[in-house]
C-alpha cells in the first residue's frame, strides 16, 4: 500500500487491525465476558478516576459481600465505606448505593437499558451511563475514556482541545464508523486496552503498535503532543496538622465526616489548618491546643510525627500527626459543619473503622509509637 493510501486511517482497516491485536493481548478483566449488568455497573463506578490495577484488588471482595442490587441497596454506611476504604473518592460508594436504591424502587431491582434513566441515577454521568449500556447490554453507545481519547487523537491527528465539542464529535463519529466493521463492545474494549498497554501517555510503544502505519501522530512526529489538553488544572497545596489524642485508658479519639464533605461518612483524626505558617512551624502546639479547646477538649503535647504527603484531585496535602495526651473535657457542638460525631476507640481495633488511606497511615503511625509512649509514661 502506498504512503498516500495510508494518509488517512479508514474505519475498516483500524477495526481489522485492532481486533486482531486484541484477540492476542486482551486484558483478562473480571467485569468483561460473562459479567452481569450489576457487575458492570459496580466496575464502572469503581473505575471512575481509578486505575484498573487498584480496582482489581477491591472488585471481587465487594461483590462477595454485595452480590446484587438489593443487597447493595440495604448496605450500612460503615460496612459499605469499610469495603471501599483505600479505593478513594468515597462519594462514589454512597452514590452507588443510592443508585441501587433507586433501581430497586423504580425498576424492581433491574438495571434499566435506557440512557436517560441511567443518567438520572446518582453518580452516573454520561460516560458511565453509556459504558453500562455498551458493556452490559452490547448496545452501540460510545463511552470515550482517557485511553480512547489518546488512541484516537493520535490516530486521527486531532489537534483541537480533546474536550472540545468539535473534537469529541469527531472521535465519537469515528467510533460509530468502526461499529460497522465489528462488535461494538469488543471494539471499544480493544481500543481501551490498546491505550492502556501500547498507546500510553508517557511512554508509548510505537514500535509494537499495529496501528502505527495508519497513525497521523506517528507519521508527523507528534505522538507526545497529542491529545491536546484543554489546560492544566492549577495544583493547590494544603498543610494541616492531625490531632491524635490518647486518653487515660489508652484510647484515641476519631471524628466522623459529614456526608457532603470530602471523604463523607469516613472517620478521621481531627484536622487543624496550617495554611498560615506550614505544618512544621513551631506554632503547631498552640494552634492545635486552641483548636481542641474549641471542641471542649484539654490536652498536652507529646510528640509530632513525620509529614504524610498525598494528593486528592488538584490538592497536594501535607499532614503532620500531632500526638497529645487528653487531660479533660468531651467533644462539644456535634454535629457541626464538618463532623456528625466523635468516638473514643481502642488503638488495637482502629483498623475496623472505615477510614481513608491517609488516615489509616496516621493510625498505623500511632500503633508504632504507642509502645514507646506507654513505656515512658509515669
Amino acid at each position: 500500500m502506498t504512503s498516500r493510501a495510508r494518509r488517512r486511517a479508514t474505519p475498516r482497516e483500524v477495526a481489522t487491525r485492532v481486533l486482531a491485536w486484541y484477540a492476542e493481548h486482551a486484558r483478562p478483566l473480571p467485569w468483561r465476558d460473562g459479567a452481569t449488568p450489576y457487575e458492570v455497573l459496580v466496575s464502572e463506578v469503581m473505575l471512575q478516576q481509578t486505575q484498573v490495577a487498584t480496582v482489581l484488588r477491591y472488585f471481587r471482595r465487594f461483590l462477595d459481600r454485595f452480590p446484587d442490587v438489593r443487597s447493595l441497596a440495604e448496605a450500612s454506611d460503615d460496612e459499605l465505606l469499610g469495603l471501599w476504604a483505600g479505593l478513594g473518592y468515597y462519594r462514589r460508594a454512597l452514590n452507588l448505593r443510592a443508585a441501587a436504591q433507586a433501581i430497586v424502587r423504580h425498576f424492581n431491582g433491574t438495571i434499566p437499558r435506557d440512557l436517560a434513566a441511567l443518567r438520572a441515577l446518582p453518580g452516573l454521568g454520561d460516560y458511565t451511563a453509556r459504558a453500562v449500556l455498551l458493556f452490559a447490554f452490547d448496545l452501540p453507545e460510545v463511552p470515550i475514556d482517557a485511553n480512547l481519547e489518546r488512541v484516537l487523537a493520535r490516530l486521527l491527528g486531532e489537534d483541537r482541545p480533546i474536550k472540545s465539542r468539535e473534537a469529541r464529535a469527531r472521535l465519537e463519529g469515528f467510533v460509530r464508523e468502526l461499529f460497522r466493521f465489528g462488535p461494538p463492545q469488543t471494539l471499544v474494549h480493544a481500543l481501551m486496552d490498546h491505550g492502556a498497554l501500547i498507546c500510553t501517555a508517557r511512554s508509548p510503544r510505537c514500535d509494537a503498535c499495529s496501528l502505527r502505519p495508519l497513525c497521523a501522530a506517528a507519521r508527523e512526529g507528534r505522538v507526545h503532543e497529542l491529545p491536546v489538553k484543554n489546560g492544566r488544572t492549577q495544583v493547590q497545596h494544603e498543610h494541616e496538622w492531625r490531632t491524635v489524642l490518647l486518653d487515660k485508658a489508652g484510647r484515641t479519639l476519631i471524628w466522623r465526616r459529614q456526608q457532603h464533605r470530602r471523604w463523607g461518612g469516613l472517620w478521621e483524626f481531627l484536622r487543624v489548618d496550617a495554611r498560615d505558617n506550614g505544618p512544621d512551624s513551631g506554632g503547631a502546639e498552640d494552634a492545635v491546643v486552641a483548636a481542641l479547646q474549641e471542641k471542649g477538649l484539654c490536652a498536652r503535647f507529646l510528640l509530632a510525627g513525620k509529614p504524610i504527603r498525598y494528593q486528592v484531585t488538584r490538592f497536594r496535602i501535607t499532614a503532620v500527626p500531632w500526638l497529645g495526651k487528653w487531660i479533660s473535657g468531651h467533644p462539644i457542638g456535634l454535629p457541626d459543619d464538618e463532623h456528625t460525631e466523635a468516638a473514643w476507640v481502642e488503638v488495637a481495633t482502629i483498623n475496623r473503622w472505615p477510614m481513608s488511606t491517609p488516615q489509616r497511615r496516621i493510625a498505623n503511625w500511632l500503633g508504632r509509637v504507642l509502645p514507646t509512649i506507654e513505656a515512658t509514661s509515669p
